[in-house]
């Protein structure tokens, strides 16, 4: 079989190639051109991003050097509050330790001139009793009056307050248990204070036979008439 003699309405000319081969080439700039703008701006925003973390960081470093230093600030303040208070806490303390050994001289000098209490007589008055016995622990006992029948035992404060009526109660008992030489005495308690600035804490004492002796108007008051002996 013979090869088909080829049509030449079907093979372009020279012309028609030449602005093929042009029309291709244009198209091959127009492409290699995009490229160019598009790696130009790929590398354009790329140099941007990478200003942009460079300037994040600048930031973050000069962000956490200013938060380090008040950091450093606010401990340096911490630090001068907590010797501040430490020192108003000393103060506080040796105020509160200076009135509460106030109280205690003045109501033993009103009881070492007068004392009596109930209407029974004592013969010797002592401060600061105990706690040299291991019996009954670590109570002490702010003022006491002795007769060869009765003890009296005086807890002194500063300021009364209602929780002082339970600290009086227990001396009564330990007092037994620290001296069991005086297990036959009668023991008779009393709270006195320089303020009783909760009337509560007087009823409630004489309710439960304590006496109740108060500093007023420079005078010593003495309530006993329902003194109790425990």
């Amino acid at each position: 079989m013979k090869n088909p003699t080829p049509r030449t309405d079907d093979i372009p000319t020279w012309a028609e190639l030449r602005e093929m081969f042009r029309e291709i080439a244009v198209r091959f700039q127009e492409t290699d051109q995009q490229f160019k703008e598009s790696k130009d701006r790929s590398d354009r925003e790329m140099q941007a991003l990478r200003a942009l973390q460079q300037e994040v960081a600048r930031e973050s470093k000069e962000g956490f050097a200013e938060l380090k230093q008040m950091f450093q600030e606010t401990d340096k303040k911490f630090q001068k509050t907590e010797r501040f208070l430490e020192e108003v806490s000393k103060n506080v303390n040796g105020i509160s330790n200076s009135n509460g050994e106030f109280a205690e001289d003045y109501f033993y000098n009103v009881f070492e001139q007068d004392p009596t209490l109930g209407q029974i007589h004592f013969d010797t008055v002592k401060k600061n009793v105990g706690p040299e016995s291991s019996q009954g622990g670590k109570d002490e006992y702010d003022v006491v009056l002795y007769n060869d029948k009765s003890i009296a035992i005086i807890e002194t404060k500063y300021k009364a307050r209602n929780e002082d009526i339970e600290q009086v109660l227990r001396k009564a008992h330990t007092f037994r248990l620290k001296y069991p030489e005086y297990g036959k005495h009668k023991i008779y308690l009393g709270l006195a204070s320089m303020n009783f600035r909760v009337r509560s804490v007087m009823d409630i004492a004489r309710k439960k036979g304590i006496a109740v002796i108060r500093q007023r108007g420079g005078k010593t008051i003495v309530s006993d008439k329902n003194l109790k002996a425990y």
